[in-house]
């Protein structure tokens, strides 16, 4: 196990531990840019899920609930298949509230668009990015990589 300082909103800096033998993330990003700069960044590092649709997002949760150690929100995504959805989750705050109901782990906002970072906060984020790059450095700081 290792430590590592977490800011979260308003309450400072979190000290919280992790394996470095599990190395897994569940990013959801529908920005192929996005898509591709954290499959560069990660690809060879660790466990890497990229989900470009909540329903994605929500089946690669289902597949392996416990099998992520950090879970990151962009703030717009589309639905491909809302049938496959639950029946409350109409978008990704509704979908970070969800997953939230039976993760413990960490999960980050990483929406451009500040107001959504809010709202993801608000539904069981630990933290969120000022600039979306800053996802980078966050993910990479938890993992230990």
């Amino acid at each position: 196990m290792y430590r590592t300082c977490l800011p979260v909103l308003g309450e400072g800096f979190n000290m919280i531990e992790t394996s470095k033998e599990v190395r897994s993330v569940l990013y959801i990003e529908d920005n192929p840019l996005w898509q591709r700069a954290i499959r560069r960044l990660f690809g060879k590092k660790i466990r890497l899920v990229i989900a470009p649709t909540i329903d994605a997002g929500w089946k690669a949760y289902r597949e392996d609930p416990r099998g992520f150690t950090v879970i990151v929100f962009d703030g717009s995504v589309p639905i491909y298949d809302l049938a496959s959805l639950p029946l409350d989750v109409a978008n990704m705050v509704d979908l970070a509230r969800e997953i939230r109901k039976t993760y413990t782990g960490m999960m980050f906002a990483a929406s451009s668009d500040e107001e959504m970072n809010v709202k993801l906060l608000a539904a069981g984020c630990n933290s969120r990015v000022q600039r979306k790059m800053d996802i980078i450095k966050l993910v990479t700081d938890v993992l230990g990589l």
